[in-house]
Order: structure tokens, then C-alpha cells, then sequence
């Protein structure tokens, strides 16, 4: 029998009861999960309502839809014309066995069947069947993953590059300002660069950490931590950036509140929720409040903005590293990757927790955190 974790479904199909049994028989003693149909129309009926079987034994001589009818319309059906069917026949000619692969069969048993035969048939189709399955898995991984690979060399290759851009452009205008001793441009000129190496920095320990969570290599290290310390690390962090819009913070996280958490992983969830929050909120009328709520055993963290919200078509695509995400431009054309959520979701998913979006256009985002509470919580 083909190596499969569970055992395979075939489905017997024959007007003959005498035939229907001697089969059930000889493939349940091998391990195989059965079901019957008596004619045609009652395989069509059974196998569009529930095409999860692995292969069809389909007798040729039947009343209202025979075999060959039958098997051709299994070929029109999407979900059922991946199932191999071996076609049952009493007429050892070549004419039916040609017209049974022209209609997709693939392969055929003379009746009456010795048991060894059938038992080698099926074995031989089933294999090629999970093989093939396997492969199909395969294909939709390495789908994925070259879309991930692609995403990645797009953002080193577009976003990285405009920051690095910007420096030779600044360290230019700088020069020409150190020569005029023109003392208001260059310190105008440096605010700006310590922004772009800002910018930089957070983009490339984005990218350093979202490589180490795709190769393995990014350690978990779960702890209890006290919540509403560790949101005022976080709040330090970027009191620049929102200085720079002047947007106002409110950190309503209990002091007694722990989550078990990784605190980097955690560190950089929330730098990455705040920093989205600053760059969609209107300048001098942003407020960005972190709260806290209990769900059963879990701890649900909330960053809350009154800024420009989104559609429900962004927020579907949010976390999508497949879906090509071209971030918003902020209210002050902020430029971004989209790359600092999907990292949210995979940090928070190695924490043994979720993150998910609210949202509506002109009304503001909260974006939720749930983590475990406790080490027992999170088993």
C-alpha cells in the first residue's frame, strides 16, 4: 500500500452487487476506505458533491449513463478530473481500451479480476496520485516563496535605494551650505539627514529581522514582561518622529499588565504599530492611545489612531507578503515598504499570538495584539 498518513478513499463503481462486494472486500483487507455507487449518475452525483476521493473503479456496462459517458463528464468537472479512474470492462478489445484512455482513464482491468491484480493496479495509481499531489504542494510552496523573494529584492532594491539617495543629495547641499557658512541651512539640512539615516536604520533592522525569521535562524525567547514599561520603551523611540508632526501619545497600559512575550520581537511589533500610526495621522491633530483588554487567557493590546484609516481592500492585503503591498504614502508623504506589518504578523504568530485591523476611511485605525498573559496561558 502507498505510504499516505491516512488511508486511501476509492470509490467502487458497478450495477453489479456480486461485483460491488467481492471488490469492497478485497480493498477494505488492504486498508483502503471504500464507498460504492451502483451507476453512472449516482458516481457524477457523489463525486461533484464530495471529490475528495483518490481513485474511481468505474465498471463500463451500466444503465442510464454507462462508463464512458460517465468519464467524460468527470473530465468537464474541475475538482473531479484530477481523480484517476481505472475502468472496469468485460470486453478485452482494443477498440474500448483506446476509447477508455481517450476519455481519460488511466489504466483498465479486465473481468473477472484476480485479486493480486487489482490490489497491483491500484497501488500503482494511488503512488502516482500522491506523488502527484506532492508535487502539486511543492509548486504552491515554491510559488509562495519565490513571491516572498521577490518582495524582498524589490524593497532592497526600490526602498532601500531612495534613502541611500537622499544622503548623496543631502551630503551635496551640505557642502555647498559649509561654504557659504550658511549655519540655518545646514542645521536645517541635518535635521533632515538624521531623519533619512532614521529612516535607513529602521528599514534595514526590518529587513535583517524579517531574513532571520524566513532562514530560521531568529530566536525566541518568551519571558513575562511588564507591558506599560516596556510601551514607554517604544514611545521613546519615536517621540521624534511624532514630535516632527506634533501628535500626541497616551499610554493607558496598567503597570501591573505582563504578557509572556519575546521582548525584542515585542519591541519591534510596537514600534512598527506606533510609527504606522504617526505617519497616518494629520499633523497637530493626531492622538495615538495604547490600550489594554482581556480576552479569556490572553492580553489584547490596542493601537488607536484618529488618522486617515483605509478601505477594506488595503486591510485584506495588510499582511500579504504575496499580494506585491505598495505602502501608502503618509500624511506627509511618508514613504514605507509595507514590510514592518507583515513582520507584526509573523512575530506575533512565533509569540503564540495574532494581530489584526480595524479600520475606516477619514475615522482612524486600531490595530489589535493578542498575546498569551502567562507562560501557563500560552500552552
Amino acid at each position: 500500500m502507498p505510504d499516505k498518513t491516512e488511508p486511501f478513499k476509492i470509490l467502487a463503481v458497478d450495477d453489479n452487487p456480486t461485483n460491488i462486494k467481492v471488490i469492497g472486500s478485497i480493498l477494505r483487507d488492504a486498508g483502503y476506505r471504500i464507498g460504492f455507487a451502483m451507476n453512472g449518475r449516482e458516481a457524477l452525483e457523489i463525486l461533484m458533491e464530495n471529490a475528495d476521493y483518490d481513485l474511481v473503479l468505474m465498471d463500463i456496462n451500466m444503465p442510464e449513463i454507462d462508463g464512458f459517458e460517465a468519464l467524460e463528464l468527470l473530465q468537464q468537472c474541475d475538482e473531479c478530473r484530477l481523480i484517476p479512474v481505472i475502468m472496469l470492462t468485460a470486453f478485452n478489445n482494443v477498440e474500448n481500451i483506446v476509447r477508455c484512455f481517450d476519455l481519460g482513464a488511466v489504466d483498465y482491468i479486465t473481468k473477472p479480476f484476480h485479486s493480486k491484480e487489482l490490489l497491483s493496479r491500484v497501488n500503482t495509481q494511488l503512488q502516482l496520485k500522491h506523488k502527484t499531489d506532492q508535487l502539486q504542494q511543492y509548486a504552491r510552496e515554491l510559488e509562495a516563496t519565490n513571491a516572498t523573494k521577490d518582495k524582498f529584492f524589490s524593497i532592497i532594491s526600490h526602498d532601500l535605494r531612495n534613502p541611500i539617495g537622499s544622503l548623496q543629495i543631502i551630503s551635496k547641499m551640505l557642502r555647498a551650505s559649509i561654504e557659504k557658512d550658511d549655519k540655518t541651512q545646514i542645521n536645517e539640512l541635518l535635521e533632515v539627514l538624521e531623519t533619512t539615516i532614521g529612516m535607513g536604520s529602521k528599514l534595514l533592522e526590518n529587513l535583517l529581522q524579517w531574513a532571520r525569521s524566513q532562514t530560521g535562524r531568529l530566536n525566541v525567547r518568551l519571558m513575562e514582561l511588564q507591558l506599560a514599561a516596556l510601551a514607554e520603551e517604544v514611545l521613546e523611540l519615536i517621540e521624534a518622529q511624532a514630535m516632527g508632526k506634533n501628535i500626541s501619545f497616551s499610554n493607558l497600559v496598567p503597570e501591573e499588565q505582563v504578557v509572556y512575550a519575546d521582548r525584542d520581537l515585542l519591541k519591534t511589533i510596537l514600534r512598527n504599530l506606533l510609527s504606522n500610526a504617526v505617519k497616518y495621522c494629520n499633523p497637530n491633530e493626531g492622538k495615538i492611545i495604547i490600550t489594554t483588554e482581556k480576552d479569556q487567557e490572553n492580553v489584547r493590546i490596542n493601537v488607536s489612531d484618529n488618522g486617515i484609516g483605509m478601505d477594506l481592500p488595503t486591510q485584506s492585503k495588510l499582511f500579504q507578503i504575496e499580494g506585491n503591498i505598495t505602502s501608502m504614502p503618509g500624511t506627509q508623504g511618508e514613504e514605507g515598504t509595507g514590510l514592518g506589518l507583515i513582520l507584526c504578523k509573523e512575530f506575533a504568530e512565533k509569540m503564540g499570538g495574532t494581530v489584526s485591523v480595524l479600520s475606516k476611511p477619514g475615522k482612524g485605525s486600531t490595530f489589535t495584539l493578542s498575546l498569551p498573559e502567562t507562560d501557563e496561558a500560552s500552552r
